[in-house]
């Protein structure tokens, strides 16, 4: 398997993948504020709705598409590659937030840690970047 760093312009594929799941996890917190309707996993994290989610799979899918043409992305990628990757990035990172509510959930803790003070902590910022890296890269390796 080839190293991530390795890759040409890996900086630029970090930067779109940063992009994708940030994109998810504003757009999921403002459409699910705003649309509200059932929740996702209410005994895991209650604040979850399935708007939200959906709506963020949307969203994100969309930046990745939009940020991939800004990258040179397609050069190499069909835009239906790109979809379907903003997409399987996005669904596995909001997987990622919510194993990581699960956990918290399990060992009664309300945040991660405190450096970023009313975010969770640092690990509610970046679960999803945790869980989806490893799909960019074998995605990557793959292709």
């Amino acid at each position: 398997l080839m190293s991530f760093v390795m890759l040409p312009n890996f900086q630029w594929l970090l930067l779109w993948l940063m992009l994708v799941v940030f994109a998810n996890d504003i757009a999921a917190y403002f459409i699910g504020t705003k649309v509200k309707g059932p929740k996702l996993a209410p005994e895991i994290s209650p604040n979850k709705t399935i708007s939200g989610s959906v709506g963020a799979i949307f969203v994100a899918t969309t930046v990745g598409i939009v940020f991939s043409y800004l990258l040179y992305l397609p050069e190499r990628y069909t835009y239906l590659d790109i979809s379907l990757l903003s997409a399987f990035t996005v669904i596995v990172a909001q997987l990622g937030d919510l194993s990581k509510s699960y956990l918290k959930r399990l060992y009664g803790v309300k945040d991660t840690g405190s450096i970023l003070p009313g975010h969770g902590g640092l690990l509610d910022r970046v679960d999803g970047l945790l869980m989806s890296a490893p799909i960019l890269y074998f995605w990557l390796a793959a292709f």
